[in-house]
C-alpha cells in the first residue's frame, strides 16, 4: 500500500474511532507518523504515538481526562509535600527520529530538572 492511501485510509479510521478506542498500525514508516500528526494536528481527544514501525491512535473520553488531571494533581501534591520544585505542560508531540519513537503525553513534569527549565515555555526533547 502506497504511504498517500495508507495515510488518508489511517485519517479516515481515527476520525471513526470511538471514545476509548485504540487502533494499532504494524509496519508503518516515520513518514505516515509525521503525516498523520500533520493531517490531524492538535485534535482533542486523539493521541497519536509511533515506536519502531508500531503506530498507536487512542481516542480518549472524559473519563481519561478526570483520570489526567487527577495524576496531574498527585504528582503536585507531591512534590510540594516533599519541598520538590516542579514544572508542569500540558500534552504535546515528542519525537526522536532516530530512535523511531514519538509520544503525546496527556501531561508533562519536571522534577530534577525544574530549575534547569526556569520559565521556558517550550522544550527541546532532542530529535
Amino acid at each position: 500500500m502506497n504511504s498517500q492511501r495508507l495515510r488518508t485510509n489511517t485519517e479516515a479510521l481515527a476520525e471513526r474511532l470511538p471514545a476509548d478506542s485504540t487502533l494499532v498500525l504494524r509496519r508503518a514508516g516515520w513518514q505516515e507518523y509525521e503525516s498523520l500528526l500533520e493531517a490531524v494536528g492538535e485534535e482533542a481527544g486523539l493521541r497519536i504515538s509511533f515506536d519502531r514501525g508500531i503506530l498507536h491512535i487512542m481516542t480518549t473520553s472524559a473519563q481519561c481526562e478526570s483520570y489526567t488531571q487527577f495524576i496531574e494533581n498527585l504528582v503536585r501534591l507531591c512534590a510540594l509535600r516533599l519541598g520538590l520544585t516542579l514544572r508542569s505542560f500540558g500534552s504535546a508531540t515528542i519525537k526522536k527520529q532516530r530512535q523511531q519513537k514519538g509520544s503525546e503525553p496527556d501531561c508533562r513534569s519536571y522534577a530534577q530538572s525544574a530549575l534547569l527549565i526556569g520559565q521556558r515555555k517550550q522544550i527541546a526533547h532532542g530529535v
